[in-house]
């Protein structure tokens, strides 16, 4: 067993995670057909979860880097454990807000209420993507993976559709969280120390 296996094999007792790969999957394909003019970067740079499955880039990215791959799936275990608290249409309706609010567009003919939620396919402030994503991109901090400084760029850039660009609030949040993890991210930790000494 490998030391990213062990890594899953712990998480797995508490979520039904499942590994893909970007590269296989035509639903990471036909996502990137829309998401590619704001980050183009999705598919070689970004490990994606949806619902309980971790999208890597690919396979040789596991087999080449295993502890910079079990460091990113603890980044993304933060998300696993969100969306099984949460349950995962509340976390990914939340994870989408207010950019998910554009389908109602499509109810309504062209007119004032059309007009209205077009509005929301603006790289408008997401506050519980960033929410989400700050607790994640701690737990990468406190691993010694990330400094504040560097996780900025993730809040206010295209990579996630400008989801929250107040500079001064995000390092707030993200020194508490950073201080004081919450009790995902401390469960998280704990599978990790026990998987750390493997690599």
């Amino acid at each position: 067993m490998s030391d990213l296996e062990y890594f899953i094999g712990l998480l797995q007792k508490e979520v039904p995670v499942r590994i893909k790969y970007k590269d296989e999957s035509w639903e990471m394909r036909l996502l990137y057909f829309f998401i590619k003019w704001f980050n183009p970067h999705f598919m070689t740079d970004f490990t994606t979860v949806i619902g309980y499955t971790v999208y890597f880039t690919n396979r040789k990215f596991i087999e080449q880097c295993p502890k910079q791959a079990m460091q990113i799936l603890a980044h993304e275990a933060v998300h696993l454990l969100d969306t099984k608290r949460f349950s995962f249409p509340i976390f990914a309706l939340a994870y989408l807000f207010p950019q998910v609010l554009i389908v109602f567009a499509l109810l309504f003919p062209i007119n004032a209420f059309y007009i209205f939620f077009l509005f929301f396919a603006l790289p408008l402030p997401a506050p519980f993507r960033a929410y989400f994503e700050a607790r994640a991109y701690s737990l990468d901090i406190i691993l010694g993976k990330r400094s504040i400084e560097s996780v900025i760029k993730y809040f206010i850039s295209w990579d996630y559709y400008k989801m929250f660009p107040f500079k001064e609030k995000i390092v707030s949040v993200l020194e508490k969280y950073s201080k004081y993890p919450s009790q995902e991210m401390k469960y998280i930790m704990d599978l990790y120390q026990k998987a750390e000494p493997r690599v």
